[in-house]
């Protein structure tokens, strides 16, 4: 979160998944209109997530790796 909202608002995102069938957004929405991340501290929003207990994403393991080589 600190590393996405440190840039420019303007900044266009392209997310893994949405959905409202949007294929983009830009930091400055995903600030204000997201409801798991607007208006909340990192403490709160990592308690939220922890609290939806979603099953963990099938491909994770080779995902992370790779974005940390080519997007980090």
């Amino acid at each position: 979160m600190g590393k996405l909202f440190a840039l420019p608002g303007a900044t266009i995102v392209w997310p893994g998944h949405d959905y409202h069938q949007r294929t983009h957004s830009t930091i400055a929405h995903e600030r204000e209109a997201n409801a798991r991340i607007a208006g909340r501290s990192r403490d709160q929003f990592i308690t939220t997530m922890a609290s939806l207990d979603l099953a963990r994403p099938k491909r994770l393991g080779e995902a992370v790796p790779a974005n940390l080589r080519l997007g980090g």
